[in-house]
């Protein structure tokens, strides 16, 4: 991070758009809002519109939109403006909390991963309240724990990898902050993300009672709760008739016909279904079955 200048900022990795997917960084390009952002030259002016414009810390326009935020805009107008580290640390002094999210994203994005922890460390017990979405609220310290924690801001930008070893020596700096504020309390860093925090379930004494029940005695009392269903009878249907349930009453009261064809047309379809299975039997003995038929015709 720091070279002969302590002052100077280098960014690590992508040094032409500070770490930003590509997608998102064209988008911010073509942006109407960034367009407006030329004007904006010098460092004070650009911390003046961050207080001005931005009221959270949303990418988008919207959860469901394309078009970059003004803070993710302004973030990346910061990088174009070069900051160098004590202008990080005025932005950490400053009193918009806004002001300081935005200079904890720029180290989060430029700043060497094992060179993080240095800036992240005063925040991290931070009750600062920000809102980082429209209507929630966390606290600054939650926020900096997501950000190290998460590989995604707000499940849209993806963030520059952390190497496994350099983010479980930060976790353990963390959780070692976090106890000395909370005086070893249980305290879990995994549930100050505002992508991971989980509703807690409490357990009522009916409900234990109920887990220490056997199975057999909670189907005793199932089955005894059960009563038995009342006969179904037959819907009706929509016009009102009652479907009839025994299908002979259909043809009880049509009139008996006699069929003058129907002995010799039982008699020719033996014949034929017996000539059949015969050929049938004779191809699977010998492949020669129309020479076994025609013998049997002569014979007739």
């Amino acid at each position: 991070m720091a070279s002969n200048d302590s002052n100077k900022m280098i960014v690590w990795n992508n040094s032409k758009t500070m770490n930003i997917p590509d997608i998102m960084h064209k988008s911010i390009l073509h942006s109407q809002y960034f367009k407006d952002l030329y004007e904006i030259t010098d460092y004070n002016e650009a911390v003046q519109e961050i207080v001005s414009s931005v009221n959270n810390l949303l990418p988008t326009k919207g959860l469901s939109s394309n078009q970059p935020s003004e803070s993710i805009c302004l973030l990346y107008k910061l990088f174009t403006l070069k900051l160098t580290r004590r202008q990080i640390e005025a932005m950490f002094e400053h009193r918009n909390v806004f002001v300081k999210a935005l200079g904890l994203l720029y180290v989060r994005f430029t700043v060497l991963p094992k060179e993080q922890w240095e800036f992240y460390q005063n925040f991290v017990c931070s009750e600062l309240k920000i809102e980082y979405m429209p209507k929630q609220v966390i606290t600054l310290g939650e926020f900096v724990i997501g950000i190290v924690q998460e590989q995604r801001f707000l499940k849209t930008v993806l963030f520059p990898r952390i190497p496994g070893h350099i983010l479980t020596e930060i976790n353990s700096q963390i959780d070692a902050a976090l106890s000395k504020v909370h005086k070893g309390d249980r305290y879990d860093r995994r549930r100050s993300s505002p992508d991971r925090r989980k509703r807690q379930r409490s357990r009522s004494p009916d409900r234990s009672y109920k887990r220490e029940r056997s199975d057999y005695e909670h189907g005793r009392s199932r089955a005894r709760e059960r009563t038995p269903s009342p006969p179904r009878s037959p819907p009706e249907s929509r016009f009102g008739f009652k479907p009839v349930v025994d299908k002979s009453q259909v043809y009880s009261d049509l009139p008996q016909v006699e069929n003058p064809y129907a002995t010799e047309s039982s008699v020719l379809l033996g014949e034929t279904s017996r000539r059949l299975n015969y050929a049938t039997t004779a191809k699977k003995k010998s492949h020669d079955w129309r020479k076994i038929l025609a013998e049997e015709e002569v014979d007739e």
